[in-house]
């Protein structure tokens, strides 16, 4: 998984990337699903992000949609 980074800093989003991460590494891929569509809901967005979302979906086996 690849951390993502923040240029300029908002510090909501970077708690919740790395709250999102930090569940990730735990395994817990459903918490880390939630915390980032929480980021995207609140209008952030990168390809990391997409990247990291996708890669949660597919560990937990939702990659055939």
């Amino acid at each position: 998984m690849i951390t993502i980074r923040l240029i300029g800093g908002n510090t909501l989003f970077a708690q919740s990337a790395e709250q999102a991460e930090e569940y990730y590494k735990s395994g817990e891929y459903e918490k880390a699903i939630e915390e980032y569509n929480a980021i995207l809901d609140g209008g952030e967005s990168s390809a990391m992000l997409y990247y990291n979302l996708g890669n949660c979906y597919y560990k937990i086996g939702e990659n055939t949609k």
